[in-house]
């Protein structure tokens, strides 16, 4: 239940609308601490007009007073403000904070890009949230890059300060790792063109290298989905085993190219993918091919920690405590 005080300034109501699923919760900013209640998820095809859904989600919550609502879309946004609008990426849903406004009567309603909301909860982020890949986590307070395969690439960086970087570098062109790579990428620029980091790193990529990896070896691909690759690598099946193989390297050595652009000192990885694959994650490969450069770089990003989030929610948790 609301205290008065709570009453007396009202909720924030955060939502993470990415290309899967929509999650809302409602929160209560505090200094150092956000703390999220009510939270619920939706798929985002369920999700036709995002308004409605966030209206529907507050009644069912009793309609509490709100003082803003923040949003975090899965996708670039174009202005500033009530003005502000977004086009989610990977789903056909376009948002305006105008629209979101005049539904809950707030003087203040902000659209993210998801990645920078994430970016943001660095800070709030606890060793129990955290799973390292080795024996330490990154430490929030020096320059932290936020890389995240879900539904798409996500990517941003946290910043001293506070400041939260956001773009679109899950588009930026993405290097075959290692010459073993070279005839699948080959392969991959022949049906798609243009090779971004998406392209390869997201479920519908990891998709694509395991169909790219049967075509080139002339065998039958017998998993429908990413979900069955996965699977079928766990199981042992080779086809899938090689998949995830290039997905993790490939992984590593993007994260190290920005890693060396941002100057980061830490690195995050987020996303719907990473968290579900948890201690089965080939860290040791990830590593490997983070720190593969000249000599003379392999040291400094050997320096920089890295650990997978696994929080239920970051995006929410960033939302609720940063943006203020």
């Amino acid at each position: 239940m609301a205290t008065d005080e709570t009453d007396a300034r009202g909720f924030r109501l955060v939502a993470d609308l990415g290309g899967t699923n929509l999650r809302m919760a409602l929160a209560e900013p505090a200094t150092g601490k956000a703390e999220l209640r009510a939270v619920e998820v939706l798929a985002t095809a369920d999700s036709k007009d995002l308004a409605d859904s966030l209206a529907s989600y507050w009644c069912r919550q009793g309609a509490p007073p709100l003082s803003s609502v923040v949003i975090g879309v899965a996708g670039p946004v174009e202005g500033e403000g009530r003005s502000a609008q977004a086009q989610l990426t990977n789903a056909g849903l376009r948002i305006s904070a105008e629209a979101v406004a005049h539904v809950f009567g707030v003087p203040r309603v902000l659209l993210v890009n998801d990645f920078a909301a994430i970016a943001a909860a660095a800070p709030l982020l606890s060793g129990f949230d955290l799973q390292p890949h080795g024996r330490e986590a990154p430490p929030y307070e020096e320059a932290t890059v936020v890389l995240g395969p879900g539904t798409g690439l996500g990517v941003a960086a946290w910043l001293p300060g506070g400041r939260v970087v956001a773009g679109e570098g899950g588009h930026a062109r993405l290097a075959p790792p290692d010459q073993a790579a070279v005839p699948i990428w080959n392969r991959l620029a022949e049906r798609y063109g243009y090779v971004s980091a998406e392209l390869v790193l997201s479920g519908p990529g990891l998709w694509r290298l395991y169909q790219v990896v049967a075509d080139l070896r002339e065998v039958a691909a017998t998993a429908a989905d990413p979900a069955e690759v996965w699977q079928e690598a766990k199981a042992g099946h080779l086809l899938a085993r090689e998949a995830v193989w290039h997905f993790t390297a490939s992984l590593g050595a993007f994260a190290g190219d920005l890693a060396l652009i941002f100057g980061a000192r830490g690195l995050l990885l987020a996303g719907g993918i990473l968290p579900r694959w948890a201690e089965d994650f080939d860290s040791l490969l990830f590593r490997t091919a983070f720190e593969a450069r000249e000599p003379s770089y392999q040291a400094r990003l050997a320096a920089v920690p890295s650990a997978t989030v696994i929080h239920p929610y970051p995006a929410l948790l960033g939302l609720a405590g940063s943006f203020v």
